[in-house]
C-alpha cells in the first residue's frame, strides 16, 4: 500500500479539477480520503484523528457553506472532513503534504470555518484499523 504522503500526492491533481474526473464525473469524497489516509497513517505508526469542517451558524439552524478558496467559487459545501494528526492536517484537496492547523484555517476556505472531532484517536484506532 502507498504511504499517506504518496496518497496524498497522486490525489491533489485530481482533486484541482473540482474533485472530477476529466469527464465531469465525481471521483472521490471528502470522507472516504479522510479514511483512507487514517489507514494509511495508522500503517505508518502515526495516531490519526478525523475530523469536521463546517460553517459558522447563519441563525439557529442552518451555518453558512464553506467554499473552498482554490475552486474559486465554483463549489460549496455543507461540511468537508479532514484527516488530523497532532496539529497537523492532512487533506490533498489544499496540498499534496500535511500543513499545520493554523495554516489550513487561513488557506483552505472563504469564511471562517470551525472544526469538530468526528472520530477521535481511539475511535479511529477500533474502527479503521
Amino acid at each position: 500500500m502507498e504511504t499517506a504522503l504518496e496518497y496524498m500526492a497522486n490525489l491533489h491533481p485530481s482533486l484541482a479539477n473540482d474533485y472530477k474526473t476529466p469527464n465531469g464525473a465525481y471521483k472521490e469524497s471528502c470522507s472516504g480520503i479522510a479514511i483512507n489516509l487514517a489507514k494509511r497513517l495508522l500503517d505508518e505508526g502515526k495516531i490519526p484523528y478525523i475530523a469536521e469542517i463546517h460553517g459558522k451558524f447563519i441563525d439557529d439552524a442552518n451555518r453558512k457553506p464553506i467554499v473552498p478558496k482554490q475552486y474559486n467559487g465554483r463549489i460549496s459545501w455543507g461540511a468537508h472532513q479532514i484527516c488530523c494528526v497532532d496539529n497537523l492536517v492532512y487533506d490533498p484537496m489544499i496540498s499534496p503534504k500535511p500543513i499545520t492547523l493554523d495554516e489550513y484555517f487561513q488557506v483552505a476556505f472563504e469564511d471562517e470555518i470551525e472544526m469538530e472531532v468526528l472520530m477521535n484517536r481511539d475511535r479511529v484506532r477500533k474502527c479503521i484499523h
